[in-house]
């Protein structure tokens, strides 16, 4: 999860060529390879028609996704029929929104940072925690022991 926030952040922004020179030749290895699977019955023909359709990045993307689900899906009665590996089908899986999140980036721009204004709350509650652990260990010692609990640094 963290690396999509940071592929939506525009982190992954110089890399959208990378992630295309890796995904245009898999999402044709694993069309092929389900296409010959439909021809044989342990995929669903018609599945893999709807996947085929559309072209352009985000059907990519999306094939990707589609196309792990359903090799992950019938894996059981497809596994030794198949070139794909498991770990080929778990990475395209992965790949799909990695590479959708890298478009979106493209598209329309990095997610917006934090505003001023969390930025100046997030600055307040740390120095407000910073005072309390101060006066905790400063105080502490001198309090009576049912209010120690109040101070989770009175030990300092």
């Amino acid at each position: 999860m963290a690396h999509l926030a940071w592929l939506s952040s525009g982190g992954a922004q110089n890399g959208l060529k990378q992630l295309l020179e890796e995904a245009v030749p898999m999402r044709a290895n694993l069309l092929g390879d389900a296409e010959a699977l439909a021809r044989r019955g342990p995929v669903d023909a018609e599945t893999v028609a709807d996947i085929r359709t559309g072209n352009g990045h985000t059907d990519t993307a999306n094939d990707l996704a589609a196309l792990s689900a359903l090799f992950s899906g019938s894996w059981p009665a497809i596994a030794g029929k198949s070139a794909a590996t498991e770990a080929e089908v778990r990475r395209a899986g992965e790949f799909g929104p990695e590479l959708l999140a890298a478009l979106g980036v493209r598209e329309h721009g990095a997610a917006p940072g934090p505003s001023e204004a969390a930025d100046r709350r997030a600055r307040a509650f740390t120095l407000l925690v910073d005072a309390y652990d101060q006066t905790a260990s400063v105080a502490g010692p001198a309090l009576p022991g049912w209010l120690h609990f109040l101070f989770w640094n009175a030990d300092s």
